[in-house]
């Protein structure tokens, strides 16, 4: 792997990353849109690092042409605002809640996966 294979791999794990953070924290759902297209954005350039041309130009034609100009359509039609009012003190709490189970499960997958990768080897 070449220097530049791996400066395309770090900008889009870090597109990745950071659209799926903005995604979820963000309480403007304009914005958390906008953190899922850069999360698909960051996806399709890890098709292209991986040869796969046409599973990313589907990405960007399907899920940020079409997918995400409907979460739009649907946001502007609601209006930016429309928010419930049963539940809303608690999201914050369990956002984080979910965040840390997720952050934990990805731990203990990725330990799994390096353990058998050196009883394999």
């Amino acid at each position: 792997m070449n220097a530049f294979d791996l400066t395309f791999f770090g900008l889009t794990a870090l597109l990745v990353l950071l659209g799926g953070v903005g995604t979820v924290a963000a309480k403007n759902p304009i914005r958390g849109a906008m953190g899922l297209l850069t999360t698909i954005v960051g996806i399709a350039g890890m098709y292209l690092q991986l040869s796969a041309e046409f599973l990313a130009a589907i990405q960007i034609i399907v899920y940020a042409g079409a997918v995400v100009v409907l979460f739009l359509f649907v946001i502007m039609l609601l209006g930016p605002s429309a928010t419930t009012s049963a539940g809303a003190a608690g999201t914050k709490v369990s956002r984080y809640f979910g965040a840390g189970v997720f952050l934990l499960s990805a731990v203990g997958a990725m330990s799994l996966l390096w353990r058998t990768r050196s009883e394999i080897a």
